[in-house]
């Protein structure tokens, strides 16, 4: 893609536009928050990490072809940042347990996989194609936002786990 491109692509969320090409000067919007179940069963909501670690919202699909090409990359992220305070969460948008269970055995997601089956967190934060990839900061906003993974995003993790 190239710089002009980059430069005007951009990501609505909320009524808030995020640049691909300057993460860290985006305007930063307070991330909506929610609870969902995950694939393991258990509860996860966004506010248990507020004010202690950053996140990267990671909303996907199992029919989505560049999801399953992000997997081996977002693996990597965690890999390289988990132990240095991001956390990792992909939200499966709509899908039921059963086939979700089915990709993380396929393609081995190292993070916990939350269940948004009725498109109520999605709905929220008004993701309007997947992969969507979202840095949230330790205070709770967002302060990225991305369709897969690239450079910039890698740029605001690292900016976030500063903050």
């Amino acid at each position: 893609m190239s710089a002009f491109c980059k430069s005007i692509f951009v990501i609505l969320v909320g009524c808030f536009v995020f640049t691909v090409s300057s993460p860290i000067q985006a305007k930063e919007i307070e991330a909506p928050g929610f609870e969902l179940p995950t694939l393991a069963g258990e509860r996860l909501a966004l506010e248990q990490f507020e004010n202690q670690n950053p996140v990267l919202l990671v909303f996907w699909a199992t029919w989505c072809p560049g999801c399953i090409k992000e997997v081996p990359n977002i693996n990597e992220m965690v890999e390289k940042y988990q132990s240095r305070g991001l956390v990792t969460i992909g939200v499966n948008v709509g899908e039921p347990s059963g086939r979700v269970g089915q990709f993380k055995n396929k393609y081995d997601p190292q993070y916990p996989l939350a269940l948004d089956q009725g498109n109520k967190v999605s709905k929220m934060y008004r993701i309007q194609g997947v992969p969507t990839m979202l840095v949230i900061n330790k205070s709770g906003n967002i302060v990225y936002a991305s369709y897969g993974i690239n450079e910039q995003l890698q740029d605001a993790v690292e900016v976030a786990l500063k903050g």
